[in-house]
């Protein structure tokens, strides 16, 4: 990942950082603050590896952290539930394919190298 993309990331995670209760209008909860640096984590993990590009980062209503990459027809996210939990989502629409699950031990870092690349989004 390039330095200005990884910058650009690493501002879109401060904004979650700051943001408090009700930042949706709809009370949505704040982002766990554990969460977010579990994400951060992942997002250093992934500046070393120059084959994932950089995602699009976005909190969810129940305190959560999400990363999502989109490129025409095949979109890919992850989605940290709780500190330890990340479920992820794949769909090509054109291919008919659709695949989500959880990732364990250790595979997120793999997992999201091959889903992102998938996508097709470069860098």
């Amino acid at each position: 990942m390039n330095t200005a993309a990884l910058s650009c990331a690493r501002k879109q995670l401060e904004v979650l950082r700051n943001l408090s209760a009700g930042w949706d209008s709809r009370g949505g909860q704040a982002p766990d603050p554990e969460i977010v640096r579990e994400a951060d984590a992942l997002l250093d993990e992934m500046a070393s590896s120059s084959d994932i590009p950089p995602p699009h980062i976005h909190p969810t209503p129940g305190g959560g952290v999400q990363f999502e990459w989109e490129s025409g027809s095949r979109y890919f996210e992850i989605e940290w539930i709780d500190p330890i939990t990340i479920q992820y989502y794949y769909e090509d629409k054109d291919a008919g394919d659709e695949y989500q699950g959880t990732f364990k031990d250790g595979g997120v870092l793999d997992g999201v190298r091959e889903y992102a690349s998938r996508v097709g989004v470069t860098s």
